[in-house]
């Protein structure tokens, strides 16, 4: 592990020397517009409905996956009908948690929009472990945002699944 982590931070240092830049804390690229916008909308709770066998979509409050065989996908859609095979319906902490972890794969996480759209101040919702991770030197956080130091890149999801861990235990 160690190895592993020592190799991670060279291939950081010569991205950036190559004037790559994280858009991700896994995915690097040299034009900020080859972001791919897909995922980056998906990771901030944009509503999108998945076409196509086995896709996925996230429409308000649920989360849903098309059939994944081919021939009942072709039957319903000829018949006008959706291909649905699964579906969960998120509770509202499921939706915080869902926000949150995804969210903090992007590098920044913005605090002010969280705000708007859940009513709660999210350093009043988890502030003891923002500190904690703050003082690790996984982040900053300012009033409106947190975002990833190069070692809250290096470590990947430990940040999201840490906050997400924290937001679990509100009860």
């Amino acid at each position: 592990e160690e190895l592993e982590m020592h190799f991670m931070e060279l291939a950081m240092e010569r991205l950036e020397r190559a004037d790559y830049q994280p858009w991700s804390h896994f995915t690097y690229t040299n034009k900020e517009s080859a972001r791919s916008e897909y995922i980056f909308n998906s990771w901030q709770g944009m509503d999108f409905y998945g076409f196509g066998v086995s896709a996925f979509g996230y429409l308000g409050d649920s989360l849903l996956q098309n059939t994944s065989d081919m021939e009942k996908y072709t039957s319903l859609m000829t018949t006008g009908e959706v291909p649905l095979a699964r579906g969960y319906q998120f509770t509202s902490l499921d939706r915080i948690v869902r926000e949150v972890l995804l969210g903090m794969k992007l590098l920044r996480f913005d605090l002010v929009r969280f705000q708007q759209r859940h009513g709660f101040k999210l350093q009043f919702l988890c502030g003891a472990t923002l500190n904690q991770l703050e003082s690790g030197g996984f982040i900053k956080v300012s009033n409106t945002e947190i975002e990833l130091t190069s070692k809250g890149i290096l470590y990947g999801d430990y940040v999201g699944e840490t906050l997400a861990a924290s937001l679990k235990n509100i009860s």
